[in-house]
């Protein structure tokens, strides 16, 4: 339903944006003003799709924690910096105080959305003020533990207000939807996600003082970090780690999941061709599968199929690196995660280690090459 909702929005916003130009072109500024319309419409309304789509995914949990190494800071500092033309629209100063932090494991994406609500909010409920986004290490409840706060000097709240924040469909009072928009549901998704990362988002605020939300998470998420499995998946003997199979023909993308994975800790593996990758696959039983499906000798469904048909192979988890429009048949053919390509290396790694955490180490100590 995701894709048949957001793709006629894509398009009206991307067409409204040529047409826009085509108007700019012709100095028809009537028609600019009117198209300009037509795209903050549309854009609101697919920011309204996301937030309801979202907390459907959270209701049902069908939303899942993808927790890779990666660096807090930087996520930070992107999305001060996503928010900076929001910021300036209201003449406010986006300040960004970000202590340095050591490697962490979350989930880049889930932190990354929830810094932009709360960032996006102080910056629309403020005008000719400060809006200051804080990274600082913690520990909270004795873990070690990343904490964010996003101040402002804007219109503040009451007691009573702060009491529905975190409610679906709710606003701090009746006009704020009025004067400033928005569908009452950012904040509630923010604080589930934050929630499902092990942290939680709490609030302080005065009428007219300006709010301060404190929004923490744990350094290492559940399962990573210091003892987890992909630590000791990286300090023990190669005989202990386990395969990871690379079905790829382009060689630029074959480099960097080897890199990503070995750095991991994994034993990698590589084939450029449908038939290559099947043999390896029947010959070492990998203990997990990454599969182009664009490959030059057959697609890469024919090799989903021919895994599954074969009792020693047909348990191998495979993660389906193509388009969004696969998405769908990958999981029918039995995939266990589908990535839209090109996947970020915190994806495929976040993919890796789940699926790699519920599959015995490889038995036999299997060195990086690549098989024709």
């Amino acid at each position: 339903m995701s894709h048949e909702l957001r793709t006629p929005l894509n398009a009206i916003i991307g067409y409204a944006e040529i047409l826009t130009e085509d108007s700019e072109d012709r100095g028809d500024d009537a028609a600019i003003a009117d198209l300009q319309r037509i795209n903050m419409a549309a854009r609101h309304l697919l920011a309204v799709i996301n937030d309801i789509l979202d907390l459907s995914k959270i209701e049902a949990g069908r939303m899942d924690v993808l927790a890779a190494p990666c660096d807090a800071g930087v996520i930070a500092a992107e999305s001060a910096a996503t928010t900076e033309p929001l910021a300036a629209k209201n003449a406010n100063k986006l300040t960004l105080d970000i202590e340095p932090a050591a490697e962490s494991y979350i989930d880049a994406q889930k932190l990354r959305q929830c810094l932009l609500n709360l960032l996006s909010n102080a910056c629309k409920f403020t005008k000719k003020g400060e809006v200051t986004l804080r990274l600082r290490r913690s520990d909270v409840n004795g873990t070690p533990a990343l904490v964010f706060t996003v101040s402002d000097t804007g219109i503040g709240m009451s007691e009573e207000e702060m009491s529905r924040l975190f409610m679906p469909f709710e606003q701090a009072n009746s006009n704020v939807s009025r004067d400033y928009g928005g569908t009452g549901l950012g904040l509630m998704i923010t604080r589930r996600m934050t929630q499902m990362m092990g942290g939680d988002v709490s609030v302080e605020s005065a009428p007219g003082k300006g709010s301060i939300f404190t929004l923490w998470i744990p350094q290492f998420y559940k399962g990573f970090g210091a003892d987890s499995d992909a630590h000791a998946c990286a300090r023990a003997g190669a005989a202990d780690a386990p395969l990871a199979l690379i079905v790829d023909d382009e060689a630029t993308a074959r480099d960097l999941a080897v890199r990503a994975l070995t750095q991991l800790g994994f034993a990698v593996q590589g084939a450029r061709t449908a038939e290559a990758g099947l043999a390896l696959a029947r010959e070492t039983k990998p203990a997990l599968i990454i599969l182009d499906i664009n490959l030059p000798d057959r697609d890469g469904w024919g090799v989903i199929e021919e895994l599954a048909d074969h009792a020693d192979t047909s348990a191998i988890p495979i993660i389906v690196l193509s388009i969004e429009e696969d998405r769908r048949r990958s999981i029918s053919l039995g995939a266990a995660e589908h990535l839209v390509k090109p996947a970020t290396r915190d994806m495929l790694c976040a993919a890796a280690l789940r699926l790699a955490r519920t599959q015995p180490a490889s038995a036999e100590n299997m060195p990086v090459r690549l098989s024709a």
